[in-house]
């Protein structure tokens, strides 16, 4: 008995079918499969690396945008700080400006 075999791995598709047992028909359709996760595993693999590279651009980016803004200065209180906290931050501002009249 044979079987029509389609595979791609063999090359029985690009004959347009070829007549073969099918023991070796089962064979060449696991190599297919074989061959089709291995695509989609090199594929997957690639998009992951893209994300990545994406994601270490995007992280490349904002370290070098902070190093660059940053100065020496602190910066106002932001207004979901407590009161507390503004107070500390107002104090801590006042001394600074206190040390750079000195400098």
């Amino acid at each position: 008995m044979t079987v029509t075999c389609h595979c791609t791995s063999q090359g029985c598709g690009e004959m347009g079918g070829r007549q073969i047992d099918p023991r070796t028909r089962k064979s060449h359709a696991y190599k297919d499969k074989a061959r089709l996760i291995e695509v989609a595993s090199d594929a997957a693999d690639r998009a992951i690396e893209d994300q990545l590279e994406t994601i270490r651009l995007h992280l490349s980016s904002s370290t070098l945008a902070d190093d660059v803004s940053s100065s020496p200065s602190i910066s106002a209180p932001t207004k979901t700080a407590s009161p507390a906290r503004e107070k500390k931050e107002k104090t801590t501002q006042k001394k600074v400006c206190e040390f750079q009249f000195f400098f």
